[in-house]
């Protein structure tokens, strides 16, 4: 006889792959909702996204820079 599983609220989360959301519209919407989602639930974050956004925008001009012509 099996025992039965009970229910982890813990462990309940949204499988991703599961989401039949391409490119274009939808998946930008998707996108910054789960990104919103983790920046709410994960404080610690917030300092990361924008470390990020400020070297990729850093190497992003540092590039354009470079191929002016």
């Amino acid at each position: 006889m099996k025992r039965a599983e009970t229910f982890d609220p813990s462990a309940a989360t949204p499988n991703v792959s599961k989401f039949g959301v391409g490119g274009g519209v939808a998946g930008l919407i998707t996108t910054v909702v789960f990104v919103t989602i983790a920046l709410i639930g994960l404080p610690i974050a917030r300092g990361f996204l924008i470390g990020a956004l400020l070297l990729g925008g850093g190497i992003a001009g540092a590039i354009r820079l470079a191929h002016r012509d």
